[in-house]
């Protein structure tokens, strides 16, 4: 028998580059870019890692253009030149909007929106401070700011904070908290990164909704009674919650807005620590978030695109004590059409069909419409296209599950009979280049087997995300 061997080989060009060049810095000094190559003078790197510079400096968020050209000077060296095209310092716009038809358990109407300031280039260097603030409903402020190639080029740090006074969605309280998140974040390729992050809740409960459904009640304290007792552990007046977690994201997808096909893996453990002083009571579990996203595009018009995700808590959460704290749930996320269901521990599986009615590229135009450069970077936040979609839930809690019973499920122990399933259609809006996503949809379908039909109506929710 004959064999054939076949090598592959791949080479990788070394060069030395005498000078590395900048053009377009206005605010942001060269000194702070030069980090990103571990010097201040000549370079002798491959196209391997040019590439991943290149990346870090579009990561950075702080230009809308980054063009890299080596232009040879002779006796075996190259010059690089970056020609860049920095973002505004200073921006203002929507961070977040969301509206719905669920509060306390009722249908309710209720809308917040989230306005907010960006500022970039601090210091000359690539960090930002974003501020935003929200309100109706949910009042509050969040402050977030980040420095990229800090400590590493392949690095960034960051620092959230937040304060909010807003009614619970799914619980009969109004609640005040607080929190800060530190977090370093490392790029190993463009595609994989991981996060060690540390944050710190405070909230406080200071009023209890009366008027809330008896039924819906019952169901999440048990004993309504225990509502009006300053000691109540269910609804405790004041908890902390300290947390620490390491997670890891890979995110092989087209386009990270709106994408057409690829894989989106995300997995996170965190530990946690809840302390109710005043009760002088503490617990401490860990939890696991893991998400994989798919998508496929069968046609230019279609899209496919599969949600599986699971949230699961060890043994030792507490289900009576840290009630509050179980998985309600949440309508942009969960199962649309449910109220007044949590559990401790969640899987489920969302599947979508959406299909393109129309489409703007205005990218495609800019060339014919001969647009000076500050029109043109205008011009390309015009791109817009138009989906419908249906969907298809389905989920289960495990654990302690709350529905319009208080029952024990183990993850073997799950069924059919456990399964929720809901269904409706919706319709998006994406600008791509604006990161910006508004969706609203419509749920009219949604069963679970023995379940209470008072605990089903039909919902409708519109969201604004970023």
């Amino acid at each position: 028998m004959l064999k054939k061997t076949v090598l592959i080989a791949i080479i990788l060009f070394t060069a030395v580059y005498s000078e590395i060049k900048f053009h377009g810095l206005v605010n942001v000094d060269k000194s702070a870019l030069l980090r990103f190559f571990g010097t201040d003078s000549s370079l002798t790197a491959d196209s391997c890692e040019l590439a991943s510079i290149k990346t870090a400096i579009i990561r950075t968020g702080a230009f809308d253009t980054v063009v890299m050209r080596a232009i040879p000077t002779g006796n075996g060296k190259n010059e690089l030149h970056f020609f860049l095209q920095e973002r505004k310092k200073v921006e203002l716009g929507l961070k977040g909007a969301y509206a719905g038809l669920s509060m306390f358990g009722e249908t309710q109407l209720w809308a917040s929106i989230s306005p907010g300031l960006e500022i970039r280039h601090m210091f000359g260097r690539p960090q930002s401070l974003s501020m935003s603030i929200s309100f109706p409903f949910l009042y509050g402020a969040t402050l977030h700011w980040r420095e990229y190639g800090l400590p590493y080029r392949t690095m960034s740090t960051g620092f959230i904070t937040s304060a909010y006074s807003t009614p619970s969605i799914n619980a009969p309280y109004y609640q005040r908290s607080g929190s800060g998140t530190f977090y370093f974040d490392n790029y190993f390729t463009p595609r994989f990164s991981a996060r060690i992050s540390g944050t710190k809740d405070i909230s406080r409960t200071w009023k209890i909704v009366n008027s809330w459904e008896a039924d819906r009640m019952a169901v999440l304290a048990m004993d309504p009674e225990r509502i009006s007792n300053k000691n109540s552990t269910i609804f405790p007046r004041t908890e902390e919650a300290a947390s620490w977690a390491v997670s890891a994201n890979l995110d092989l997808r087209d386009n990270f807005v709106y994408p057409s096909t690829g894989t989106h893996s995300f997995v996170e453990g965190r530990h946690y620590s809840i302390n109710q002083r005043a009760k002088d009571y503490t617990c401490n579990f860990n939890q696991i978030t893991a998400s994989f996203k798919g998508y496929a595009n069968p046609s230019g018009r279609q899209i496919a695109a599969l949600h599986l995700k699971t949230v699961i808590r060890d043994k030792r959460f507490d289900n009576v004590n840290l009630q509050h704290r179980m998985l309600f749930h949440d309508e942009t996320v969960y199962f649309y059409g449910f109220s007044g269901i949590a559990g401790t521990n969640i899987i489920i599986a969302n599947l979508e069909y959406r299909l393109r009615i129309f489409k703007v590229d205005m990218e495609t135009l800019i060339p014919e419409l001969n647009l000076s450069p500050a029109l043109t970077r205008h011009a390309k936040k015009l791109s817009y296209q138009g989906d419908l979609f249906a969907f298809l839930n389905n989920g289960a809690y495990f654990g302690r599950v709350i529905t319009n019973k208080i029952e024990d499920v183990s993850l073997t122990e799950l069924s059919r009979k456990d399964l929720f399933t809901s269904t409706g259609i919706g319709a998006r809006l994406i600008y791509p280049k604006l990161g910006y996503v508004l969706t609203a949809a419509l749920t009219f379908v949604a069963h679970k087997e023995g379940f209470d039909d008072d605990f089903f109506r039909p919902s409708a929710a519109a969201s604004l995300s970023f």
